[in-house]
């Protein structure tokens, strides 16, 4: 080594020397330092969670206080010009049930429940093969009691098995694209936010539809109604959570009636041209005719919404707040005619219902009924139009 590079050298040991004179002092100032720059990170990952990613966190903290329950609406009526009702909502009742249990999930869940409750503080001593094998002991249990739901309701709604089947095969397939679909928005926003690749497992959480009732059986009667009322209240009172009927409810709902759908019409021949006389009942003078489906080809009729329009318009939104006006699945929309070409005008939007659990404000958002529609049409001129064109 050249002895200008010894010189260098000895000047700087002799600059750090005079700065921290004892090798105490610079391993303090490396500790305040490893000290500082520890800080800098939590501070840094502070900011991140309070300020840039604030707004999630509080959206998300704040659902978890927040229990939500729609208020059904009411469709506006339609009417001829003469203000004759060709279509309105007629209260009734729906029967419906829990996802979980529409999905096959509450009869594990509740076998959980139980096997946890029977084996006490041993459950946490006890290994993966030993929890499982006590579960599944009790799972035929809970599913011979969902078996005898379904048979109970196929009888009171008066359809097949296996149309109550197909109904809950479409609930589940409807809610999986549904949540896949929201699942997906998530891992795209928050992947943005992180600016990584964030895994679908990390934001697959139960959409909102996923732990709420769904129909199966619609426009019951308020007697069957009551039945149903009075089963699930002595089940419950009976085994609480550890009855299926405590995963059933009786829903307030309006179905579509149009009351001049089926009219019945004299057809006096003496007014009719010549020409048509001669082809409708030669030697009587008048016939009385019914006529079914009286302008449903104008006022149309509904249908369940369809996957792709849940999309347009969906209940949730994806940051998770309730968009009144929007669909969910099993709801009703304009399939054709008049229903369809003014569903926005007719279909009003739900109320909600908030309970704030960490205070027990209640809260209401009354329901907002559709409006109506007044059509230039005169039902009982069409429904004799239609009689005399009815061969």
């Amino acid at each position: 080594m050249h002895p200008w590079q010894i010189e260098e050298r000895r000047r700087q040991r002799a600059w750090y020397q005079r700065v921290m004179p004892s090798m105490f002092h610079r391993r303090l100032l490396l500790l305040g330092a490893l000290a500082i720059g520890t800080m800098g990170l939590f501070a840094g990952r502070l900011v991140s969670l309070t300020v840039v990613q604030g707004g999630n966190h509080r959206i998300q903290a704040e659902r978890v206080l927040t229990f939500a329950r729609a208020i059904p609406t009411r469709r506006g009526p339609i009417f001829d010009r003469h203000l004759r009702v060709l279509a309105e909502d007629r209260g009734s009742y729906n029967i419906a049930v829990n996802y979980p249990a529409i999905a096959g999930i509450w009869a594990y869940d509740r076998a959980e429940a139980k096997a946890r409750r029977e084996a006490g503080a041993r459950w946490r001593e006890l290994d993966l093969e030993e929890r499982v094998a006590r579960i599944d002991a009790n799972v035929p249990d809970y599913d011979h009691q969902a078996e005898m739901l379904w048979q109970d309701l196929a009888e009171l709604g008066e359809i097949e098995r296996g149309d109550l089947e197909a109904r809950k095969n479409t609930i589940r397939r409807k809610l999986q694209n549904v949540a896949t679909h929201v699942w997906m928005h998530r891992q795209r926003q928050r992947s943005d936010l992180l600016d990584e690749p964030v895994p679908l497992t990390e934001v697959a959480q139960p959409v909102g539809e996923q732990v709420e009732a769904h129909a199966l059986l619609f426009d019951i009667s308020s007697e069957a109604a009551a039945r149903v009322r009075g089963r699930i209240e002595t089940a419950t009172q009976q085994d609480g959570q550890d009855s299926i009927w405590s995963q059933v409810q009786v829903q307030p709902a309006r179905t579509r009636r149009y009351p001049l759908d089926t009219m019945s019409m004299v057809l006096d021949f003496s007014t009719l041209p010549s020409a048509l006389q001669t082809q409708l009942e030669s030697g009587k003078v008048s016939s009385e005719r019914e006529v079914v489906g009286v302008g449903a080809h104008t006022l149309g009729r509904l249908r369940a919404v369809y996957a792709d329009e849940l999309e347009v318009r969906p209940y949730f939104r994806p940051t998770g707040e309730a968009d009144l006006g929007g669909y969910r699945p099993g709801d009703t929309i304009g399939a054709w005619g008049i229903e369809r070409s003014q569903e926005s005008r007719l279909r009003g939007e739900r109320g909600q219902l908030l309970l704030q659990r960490d205070t027990g404000v209640t809260t209401t958002l009354d329901p907002v009924a559709g409006r109506d529609v007044r059509l230039s049409l005169d039902i009982r001129l069409q429904a004799r139009i239609e009689a005399i064109m009815d061969p």
